[in-house]
């Protein structure tokens, strides 16, 4: 017994490697319904592993890095199954880090092994909306502040920092701004300390922006510049009209910035290794750029998983020197098991709903997708209703955020363009217009299918009304069908 934790401890990377693998299988294959995120992503990924050119023909407003990779992977499988099993690319090796930021900030190894569990539990269902940029700009995000922990002194270290920071606008846009604010806060903490501070900024920053240039440079010469300055900058600010709170969400956020205040007093008072526990108060800090407007469980959960890591290190550095102490290993050793048993458990049993539930079919395109039995009548009803459309030839576009559960079994023949995420902040600059100019260009006769009001509102509140209401009064109406009217111009 003794020589078998001997070899697990030596060997703890690869130990835990093997154990988050194992164990993120029943949080990638669970039960999470295809519709939001999932469906949009899998269809934006699928749109472009048929050929399909990013900004141009599918409106995606994040930076490129996450789509043209997993795009070209998807190409190997080609099913939500593959979407799913290419997850296991960014989660195990998310919380693989978030085990390494303990470890790099001294936390001891089993610590750090049950704080890396307890992460797991509460962030969980990140995993099972699939993989997205945002789960893969958090990993990038984690392993650049864990490189900072263990190589902050480097004389190379901008370099590394500068590719960080434009890997990261690449991947997510508010995730590269929150990387580069926490350096900057750490170079405002390390001024009066390191004079030199302020000029290895400036060079990470430097090298950052050469980088950026030389993609600007790639997106110019092959002519999708504009599309990308159209969605992924100027379309932004129509993200703003998402905005919405109300009084848990700002208590939420009473509790975060809380929290970092009484972080941050530990850091000036010096206490234990404030060191570590100064760099995780900074990236934490700026990292709550990613909840605005969308102030969401999936957009709290994601923050969690690095404020977490804040909570539950700054109680260790507090206490650090009960860690010692054989009877509190022993409850750790205890706790690791429980955990690991709980989220063993839950994993089997998400496993075994997934397999009994999910798409059968394996040549539909959504093979390995969940889709509820509340959808599942209104999907059926509505598919009959387009392949009747298509076998009398005549033309139809689907408007609505749910379009891609129909129009991906049109690719790549034919693309519904911007019509399969008509949200605020998907469309550019010019917002709804872009869609109705599009819907002027149609010839006469064209059906279309569009999200309509059930009880009063949208299926989802980013849809734009004022593309309902124009439909509504400038072509006719025929019938309403499941979740969707539908008008024929």
């Amino acid at each position: 017994m003794a020589k078998l934790k001997e070899f697990i401890t030596k060997h703890d990377n690869l130990f835990v490697f093997l154990l988050l693998f194992i164990l993120s299988t029943g949080f990638i294959f669970t039960n999470m319904p295809l519709e939001y995120d999932p469906l949009w992503v899998f269809g934006n990924l699928s749109k472009l592993a048929h050929g399909f050119k990013i900004y141009e023909e599918v409106n995606i407003v994040t930076f490129p890095l996450f789509y043209e990779l997993f795009g070209a992977l998807l190409s190997l499988f080609n099913n939500y199954l593959g979407f799913l099993i290419l997850n296991y690319l960014i989660t195990v090796p998310l919380y693989f880090m978030i085990y390494q930021v303990f470890k790099a900030c001294n936390v001891k190894k089993n610590f750090s092994l049950l704080f890396t569990f307890v992460v797991l539990i509460v962030t969980r269902d990140i995993v099972a909306v699939g993989p997205s940029y945002n789960t893969s700009a958090l990993l990038l995000y984690l392993t650049g502040l864990c490189l900072y922990l263990k190589k902050k002194d480097s004389k190379l270290s901008f370099i590394w920092q500068g590719l960080f920071t434009f890997l990261l606008l690449m991947c997510n846009q508010k995730f590269g701004a929150a990387y580069a604010g926490g350096l900057f806060l750490l170079h405002l903490f390390n001024i009066k300390s390191e004079k030199k501070s302020i000029i290895k900024l400036l060079k990470t920053y430097l090298v950052t922006f050469v980088l950026c240039a030389l993609f600007i440079l790639v997106l110019f010469l092959t002519n999708r510049l504009n599309g990308f300055l159209d969605l992924a900058i100027y379309g932004l600010s129509t993200f703003t009209q998402n905005y919405n709170s109300n009084i848990v969400i700002a208590l939420y956020i009473i509790g975060i910035i809380g929290f970092l205040i009484f972080a941050l007093i530990c850091v000036l008072k010096k206490y234990n290794n404030y060191a570590a526990l100064k760099v995780l108060v900074c990236f934490a800090f700026t990292l709550l750029v990613i909840i605005y407007p969308i102030f969401n469980s999936y957009h709290f959960l994601l923050y969690l998983a690095l404020f977490s890591i804040l909570i539950l290190y700054t109680f260790y550095n507090l206490f650090e020197k009960i860690t010692s102490n054989k009877t509190l290993n022993i409850i750790v050793s205890v706790l690791s098991i429980g955990a690991f048993l709980i989220i063993a458990i839950n994993a089997v049993l998400n496993f075994i709903t997934w397999n009994n539930i999910h798409v059968k079919t394996p040549g539909d395109i959504f093979y390995g997708a969940y889709l509820p039995a509340k959808y599942q009548e209104n999907f059926n009803e509505t598919t009959e209703y387009i392949n009747s459309l298509k076998e009398s030839n005549k033309n139809y576009r689907i408007l609505s955020h749910h379009a891609l559960l129909y129009t991906l079994y049109d690719v790549p023949e034919k693309n519904n363009g911007y019509f399969d995420m008509p949200l605020r902040g998907n469309l550019g600059k010019d917002d709804w217009h872009v869609l109705t100019n599009e819907l002027d260009q149609e010839p006469e006769g064209t059906y279309i299918i569009i999200d309509r009001k059930i009880d009063g509102k949208f299926g989802i509140y980013q849809f734009p009304e004022e593309v309902f209401n124009y439909v509504n009064e400038n072509y006719k109406y025929v019938k309403d069908i499941g979740y969707y009217s539908v008008y024929e111009k």
